[in-house]
């Protein structure tokens, strides 16, 4: 027997190879396509890293600078108060005058406050778009091959 099998090696090698069991052959399937489907999408889900699904930016909200009417709106409402205040102690245009230059001096504060808020943004991100595309084209490409050697192991 030993004779047959090495005379059967030397004209036939894979005739003394023992059969691949059903799992192994398609464990062999698997990879096969596997590697197919990366070559034809250009895609490898064992060493592709998904990216963020969205992107941040931060940056200052901004706005009107000039006529923003934060200024007058301060003053006027300082010029109101100063005036009530300055007529219980008795000299209304004093009160008005010194609660008008409070007013504008806060409406100034509260308009740089609010250009110079930093406001954050998040969008989708494009990357992350392509990659779940280029993912789908692999899917596609190795369900093909493997639908394929489905039935040529019938």
């Amino acid at each position: 027997m030993r004779r047959t099998c090495m005379l059967l090696v030397l004209l036939m090698p894979m005739a003394c190879q023992p059969e691949l069991t059903p799992a192994a052959k398609a464990a062999q399937a698997r990879a096969t396509c596997q590697a197919q489907a990366t070559n034809e999408s250009g895609f490898d889900p064992l060493t592709a890293e998904a990216p963020a699904r969205t992107v941040a930016s931060t940056h200052r909200r901004g706005g009107e600078t000039l006529g923003s009417g934060a200024v007058a709106k301060g003053a006027a409402g300082g010029a109101a108060m100063g005036a009530l205040g300055g007529a219980i102690a008795g000299d209304a245009g004093e009160g008005a005058a010194a609660g008008a230059a409070i007013g504008a001096l806060l409406g100034g504060v509260r308009r740089h406050k609010e250009t110079n808020e930093m406001v954050t943004t998040s969008h989708a991100n494009p990357d992350y778009q392509e990659y779940v595309q280029a993912k789908k084209e692999f899917k596609r490409a190795f369900e093909a091959c493997m639908a394929k050697s489905a039935g040529a192991g019938s």
